[in-house]
């Protein structure tokens, strides 16, 4: 009889094992399907569960993690990413997430470390060679931020952004040159208003007038109502190429789109 009782407390104890494990899994699932679904509040609670009933799945961790950025607690993304990492130094997309939150709750430092973790275990990661480069910019360390997003595109050739935050960065520098090489290798991906207006910026500190006007046609092709296009358009071909009455046009034009500095121009020189 007392063989009888131990077996079947083992048996008992067997079923609820199993069925333990089960709940586990299947609060998994449900939470994975619940981000699916977006419903991010749900699964964050299923996540919870997961971990109550095993605090070492390093999966349920990394998984609230990123339902915690969903729902913007960045700080409580961060803290799981560390457990993913904890488990696993060699988790790659963890370093990044926790980089992107860190991005977030303002810990600069702690982001750049965790995208230079990131390079260091896959140097083909060009999003991580962005981001850092994005914080490299905001701390005014510019070389280190234009050779971050040289790397991205030498990674990515189709990668715009990288291009055009390089461009940006060159130009604020007054390397003219090659910002211009930036905006246009920018242009050649994706043809965007800014960039054209901001490349003819360029083209005008490396007296190339004509090339500027074609630049500011092209932003107001794109955008017509750019009452700063007119204006610089405007000044470029009154000052020159000489060519008076299309710069008092565009200048009417612009102040007509609400341009202060458009309206001087014209009292001084259109009347």
């Amino acid at each position: 009889m007392t063989k009888k009782l131990s077996f079947l407390t083992v048996l008992f104890c067997f079923f609820i094992s199993v069925s333990l494990a089960q709940t586990e899994g299947e609060f998994f699932k449900t939470a994975s399907d619940k981000v699916k679904n977006k419903d991010y509040k749900g699964a964050l609670e299923d996540f919870n569960k997961v971990l109550e009933m095993n605090p070492k799945n390093t999966e349920a961790y990394y998984n609230r993690a990123r339902t915690k950025q969903f729902l913007k607690d960045y700080a409580g993304a961060a803290a799981d990413f560390t457990k993913a990492i904890e488990a696993n130094d060699k988790n790659e997309e963890a370093y990044y997430w926790r980089g992107v939150s860190r991005t977030e709750t303002k810990d600069a430092a702690g982001a750049i470390a965790d995208f230079t973790k990131v390079v260091e275990l896959n140097p083909k990661n060009a999003k991580a060679f962005f981001l850092r480069g994005k914080l490299q910019a905001d701390a005014k360390k510019n070389k280190e931020a234009i050779e971050d997003y040289k790397k991205a595109t030498q990674i990515d050739s189709t990668y715009y952004d990288a291009f055009y935050a390089s461009a940006q960065l060159k130009r604020a520098g007054k390397d003219f040159k090659g910002a211009v090489e930036d905006y246009s290798k920018a242009l050649k991906i994706k043809q965007e208003y800014t960039c054209y207006y901001y490349r003819a910026d360029c083209k005008e500190s490396l007296n190339d007038p004509n090339g500027a006007i074609n630049d500011y046609t092209e932003t107001l092709k794109i955008k017509p109502d750019y009452p700063n296009a007119l204006l610089k358009r405007g000044t470029v071909y009154f000052q020159k190429l000489n060519k008076k009455k299309e710069g008092c046009e565009d200048w009417k034009k612009a102040k007509e789109l609400g341009n202060k500095q458009a309206e001087g121009m014209l009292q001084q020189y259109c009347k």
